[in-house]
């Protein structure tokens, strides 16, 4: 009998994140906000790259991180650390999906999102669950 691993939604660090890609499609949608081929995104700690490549489909996305760790090499990306390298109010929607609890200074993380985003802008802005029966990035049950 062969034995098949299947993943659940969340888990694999591929279909996981074309998941979360999807959920942030559908909030934004939900939320009368969805991606225009009009509106400009920052995927703000895009990791491999597979959401900002999702989004793009139908935005123009740009992905960011301290480091390129992309798979996924089919948007723009800008490399940042503290501050963000674009100009006050550069974008309609800013996705930081389970970032900030990795950066120093969780304020300025916040601080930096509001201020790239226009007026009226939306941000999408994940975290882990405490509560969750694991936590993934300690390993605690």
């Amino acid at each position: 009998m062969a034995n098949k691993t299947t993943h659940r939604q969340g888990y694999s660090s591929i279909t996981g994140r074309q998941s979360k890609a999807e959920k942030i499609r559908a909030i934004l949608v939900k939320a009368g906000h969805p991606p225009g081929s009009k509106q400009r995104i920052l995927d703000l700690g895009t990791g491999n790259g597979d959401i900002a490549r999702n989004l793009s489909q139908t935005a123009q996305v740009i992905a960011c991180d301290v480091v390129d760790q992309r798979v996924e090499r089919s948007t723009q990306f800008v490399l940042a650390e503290r501050t963000l390298p674009f100009a006050a109010h550069s974008f309609d929607r800013v996705i930081s999906n389970h970032v900030v609890e990795h950066v120093a200074d969780p304020g300025l993380h916040l601080l930096e999102i509001h201020r790239v985003l226009k007026p009226g802008g939306v941000a999408y802005l994940a975290t882990p669950n405490r509560l969750w029966p694991r936590e993934f990035h300690t390993g605690l049950l």
